[in-house]
């Protein structure tokens, strides 16, 4: 059987070498209508130690957020963002 990793920001995550895994928040302002410019990045190592990442978002990645969380909205909630 081969043996996938998957490599995130320079580690790599759920493989049976370690217990890594990361959270991804993308946050949205309600008051501009739009999603923020970066994505929160917290690196939660195996270890019990964490590192904060910023990934910084282009105008393409922010619309296709945006896309993503009002779908989700409106699946979940039935309502928009």
């Amino acid at each position: 059987m081969k043996s996938w990793k998957r490599m995130v920001f320079g580690t790599h995550v759920e493989t049976v070498e370690n217990n890594d895994w990361i959270n991804v928040y993308a946050n949205y302002d309600i008051g501009q209508g739009q999603v923020c410019d970066t994505l929160d990045i917290v690196l939660n190592r195996g270890d019990g130690s964490c590192q904060e990442l910023v990934y910084q978002l282009d105008d393409q990645e922010r619309e296709i957020l945006l896309k993503k969380m009002q779908d989700y909205c409106i699946h979940q909630e039935g309502l928009t963002l």
